[in-house]
């Protein structure tokens, strides 16, 4: 019986752990999360929506963005797609007209947030709030925000 026991502990401990390994959350600094972007822009959530499209065994669902500035990316872009997994813990939440700064790039022919959460950095007022970047306060100014991110943008060139 003690043998179980110990048993029974040492594979909740190894599950235990491994669950909380897995959905850990890797921060970038700000530099690093503009050169893995391939757009970055300001925008409105104006749609979620379920897919019929999983990747394994998790489904996709899509957000639709309506840009209100591309910061990097085609200038001219009206709205992006941008997919993710809602049964993910690490994945951010969608609200219908939140407005937000987001980090995206192509992953498997489809537009995502860079680094989950970090990927998208949220605008209420003027401060962008909830930001998972290693260099950065959690919540700022978004126009000193932005023009850090221009500055970046400037000296990549």
């Amino acid at each position: 019986m003690k043998k179980i026991l110990i048993i029974l502990i040492y594979f909740i401990t190894i599950f235990t752990f491994s669950s909380i390994a897995s959905s850990k959350i890797v921060l970038l600094s700000l530099s690093n999360m503009v050169k893995k972007s391939e757009m970055i822009a300001i925008g409105k959530v104006v749609k979620v929506e379920e897919t019929n499209e999983k990747h394994g065994e998790f489904p996709f669902s899509k957000v639709i963005i309506k840009v209100e500035k591309m910061l990097k990316g085609n200038q001219n872009t009206k709205s992006i797609d941008v997919y993710f997994f809602p049964t993910i813990e690490d994945e951010p939440i969608f609200l219908l007209n939140g407005r937000a700064i987001f980090f995206i790039h192509k992953y498997q022919n489809k537009n995502r947030l860079v680094q989950g959460h970090a990927g998208k950095v949220d605008i209420e007022n003027d401060d962008a709030i909830n930001i998972y970047m290693l260099d950065q306060k959690r919540n700022q100014k978004i126009d000193g925000f932005v023009h850090k991110i221009e500055e970046i943008l400037i000296k990549d060139k």
